[in-house]
């Protein structure tokens, strides 16, 4: 567990580093539009932390363009003596051309999990739900509008399924999600 703590504080320090260098390069100059058909702005990272239960924090990074991300995630949970993790893609559709603007969106997510639990913690139970998949809606509402990134404020509600293995059940959650995130414009 301590091994998944280090890794999400190393990653939110270099969120908030890359959040800070991005906004001192403020020109004050307005960017164009965006084009009209589908565009690639740029990679895209963020953090985000989930209060169904089990609770969740996750990290992020993928590609964007002016419609959507597409992104690989990673995630730990706080659910037992197992230690769960996962692993899985992420996709965000975006309803406005301009991220420097509160930006409605909706979104999904499939993921396998796994138990992160070091040789340290000794032996420790295979995680019950194997897999999950995640549908997400919600805001995100922008923190600072650099010239060429954006970061924002992710508000958003969550349905989650974790699927059970054999004789498991599954079980579906409900809760909210708070992020942050760092994009091109």
């Amino acid at each position: 567990m301590r091994n998944v703590t280090r890794s999400l504080t190393a990653a939110l320090l270099f969120q908030l580093a890359t959040a800070t260098s991005a906004s001192a390069q403020t020109t004050g100059q307005a960017l164009p539009p965006p084009p009209a058909g589908l565009s690639f702005r740029g990679m895209e990272a963020g953090l985000d932390v989930m209060t169904s239960s089990p609770g969740e924090a996750g990290f992020y990074f993928g590609a964007a363009s002016n419609r959507g991300v597409m992104s690989v995630r990673f995630s730990s949970m706080d659910a037992g003596e197992s230690v769960p993790c996962s692993v899985g893609v992420m996709y965000e559709r975006l309803f406005g051309k301009d991220h420097a603007r509160i930006t409605p969106s909706v979104g999904g997510t499939l993921g396998r999990v796994f138990s992160c639990a070091s040789d340290g913690d000794g032996a420790r139970p295979s995680p019950s739900h194997p897999g999950l998949g995640a549908v997400t809606a919600g805001v995100r509402v922008p923190i600072f509008a650099g010239q060429r990134r954006v970061g924002s404020v992710k508000v958003l509600g969550v349905a989650q399924r974790h699927f059970g293995a054999d004789g498991v059940a599954a079980e579906t959650n409900y809760g909210f999600s708070v992020g942050f995130v760092v994009g091109r414009r």
